[in-house]
């Protein structure tokens, strides 16, 4: 059985993806930078208007494009591993694990409501 990733990772605000099936890379588009507050500890979280990242066996490897506000500064998260029923964020040398049914639903981001209607 494949274990899948909680949608939750994702603001709802995906524009569009594309993803290699064979290499497992990806691209993920928003309309706009995007800002999310992360459930476990409340981290502030910014994601770029393209994320790029690879799906390699229950990780995401290479990940480019969110950050996160823990400590007085920005951190980049670089991987995210499934393990059991937990998520295991990488952030350099340093990772953070949370319980997986934290991440069950997907967040709007903060003040896409504020944008102007195209």
């Amino acid at each position: 059985s494949t274990s899948r990733f909680p949608i939750g990772l994702l603001p709802t605000a995906v524009t569009n993806y594309v993803l290699n099936r064979t290499t497992g890379d990806f691209a993920i588009n928003f309309g706009n930078l995007c800002e999310i507050t992360l459930p476990p500890d409340n981290y502030l979280a910014t994601y770029s208007k393209t994320i790029r990242g690879k799906i390699v066996q229950n990780k995401i490897a290479e990940l480019d494009g969110i950050r996160v506000w823990a400590f007085f500064k920005w951190w980049s998260i670089t991987g995210i591993k499934m393990s059991g029923d937990n998520l295991v964020f990488e952030v350099g040398m340093v990772t953070a694990k949370y319980p997986k049914d934290k991440f069950d639903v997907a967040p709007d981001c903060d003040g896409t409501a504020k944008k102007a209607d195209s």
